[in-house]
Order: structure tokens, then sequence, then C-alpha cells
């Protein structure tokens, strides 16, 4: 399994795709991980902006507004230019190699988690932009806010306890729902 999140300029299937996380999980395993063990298995990538407008990705001004009001730290990792982002089918091959890296070839489908429909709508478009197939199928994706509503998770009764967790930062923010998942489970 694994836990994506991004960051865009917008809520629409066709924004501009600023930055995205990935991190497996091995359901067979994993239930005793911690936060900062998942952030040290993610990977993150910062993708360029300008190929992507030019292939007709949007901007939304009141995303863009929304980010210029974030933290120094969630910029510099999802919107701030810099010279570690990758070219759109860069991007794409990184992010195909780390989950090909974790993919066991006798499982006949993968679950991709996610918070919410934005990450599949933009991952699956953003994949199109560029004339590749999608990260996995669209039943293959699986919603973590679903998920913790059906288990009775409690918001309010939940902090993460990290020096680490940085809001609106992809890696943190998949690391986060993993944590909030592991916590509804009770072995039998």
């Amino acid at each position: 399994m694994f836990s994506v999140d991004i960051e865009t300029c917008g809520f629409e299937s066709n924004v501009v795709l600023l930055s995205a996380a990935v991190i497996y999980f091995d359901p067979d395993k994993d239930w005793n991980t911690t936060y900062e063990q998942f952030l040290e298995r993610s990977i993150t990538v910062k993708v360029a902006v300008l190929p992507q407008v030019a292939v007709r990705r949007r901007i939304e001004k009141d995303t863009v507004d929304w980010w210029i009001k974030q933290s120094t730290l969630a910029k510099d990792v999802s919107f701030n230019v810099a010279s570690r982002d990758l070219m759109p089918l860069d991007a794409i091959n990184y992010i195909r190699e780390y989950i090909n890296t974790y993919r066991d070839p006798n499982v006949k489908q993968d679950i991709f988690w996610a918070r919410g429909s934005l990450e599949q709508m933009v991952l699956d478009s953003f994949c199109r932009s560029f004339k590749q197939p999608p990260f996995c199928q669209y039943w293959e994706y699986r919603d973590f806010r679903t998920a913790l509503d059906l288990l009775g998770f409690d918001e309010s009764k939940f902090s993460i306890n990290s020096d680490k967790f940085i809001k609106h930062v992809p890696s943190c923010d998949a690391a986060l729902d993993l944590i909030k998942l592991i916590s509804c489970y009770e072995p039998f």
C-alpha cells in the first residue's frame, strides 16, 4: 500500500502540481511504525511549474494567495522555485521507480491511500498531460478521511508528537495520515 499527498496551484484536475510525496506501507508489518520512520521512507518530488503551464495546466490565483500565507518551510518544499525542481517527466519517472521498488508482482492491485479525491484527479491528469500512464488504476485509490470516519477516529483526541511535522509539506501530511490510520488499528 502507498500513502500519497500532493500540493497544487488549485483544486481542479488540470492544475499545476507543485509537489508530491509517496510512502510505502506494508499492512503485514508496519502497524508499529513511527511517524519519523514513515518520513524516512518517503519520497518527495518538487515539479517545475513552467513546463506544466506550457501544456496548459492551470494556476488559480486564490490558491497562490493562500500559498503566500503559508509557513516558510512549507513554501520552500512546495511553492518557491528552486534548483531542485524536477522536469515533469523526471518527476513522473522518480515516483514510478519508487512505487515499482515496492510493488509485488504477485498482488493483483496495490492500494493508494489519499486524503480525498484531489490526488487521484491531479496525478492522473498530470501524467496524461505528459503522455504517461497513471501511477495506478482508478479503482486502487482509497480515501483516508472516509476510512477514519468509519473507524470512529476522533481528530480532537489526536495530536502528533513530532517536531518534524510541517503542515502542507506532502511527506509530512502523507505520514500523518498513515499514523492516524494506524491509531485506529486494534489487533485481533
